[in-house]
């Protein structure tokens, strides 16, 4: 049960709801937790498919299970551009490891690399160029 609310926090900082996401990828250790998650934060059981997908066939993987369930969800066709998403790790001792993101097409991230690296070059032509 801590494991929610921690969730609801870390979203609510970010100005979302951690609700209304459009992709959860979870190691939860176990069927339960998954459930606690959906009831709590009022989501849909099918959000956590991919996590459920992977204890169902290979048993609790340890943090294995956040990439077995990402290749669920590349396999199921991906997410859209910009989706907002979930990767978490529970461990025993209520241990938690929380990443909120968007999802970012390789070619947004190459477009992304080529501003910055036009913007560095031309930071550098400067500084040279000036006296």
């Amino acid at each position: 049960e801590p494991l929610a609310p921690a969730l609801k926090s870390l979203a609510g900082e970010h100005g979302w709801d951690a609700a209304d996401l459009d992709f959860y990828i979870v190691h939860a250790g176990g069927p339960r937790i998954l459930d606690d998650l959906s009831k709590f934060l009022r989501v849909d059981p099918h959000a956590f498919r991919f996590s459920r997908a992977t204890l169902t066939e290979y048993g609790n993987i340890a943090s294995a299970v956040v990439l077995d369930a990402l290749r669920r969800l590349f396999d199921e066709g991906g997410v859209e551009e910009g989706a907002r998403g979930l990767l978490a790790g529970f461990g025993p001792g209520i241990t938690a490891e929380m990443s909120l993101g968007c999802w970012q097409t390789a070619d947004v991230r190459q477009s992304v690399r080529q501003a910055v690296t036009r913007d560095a070059s031309r930071d550098v032509t400067r500084s040279v160029r000036q006296p």
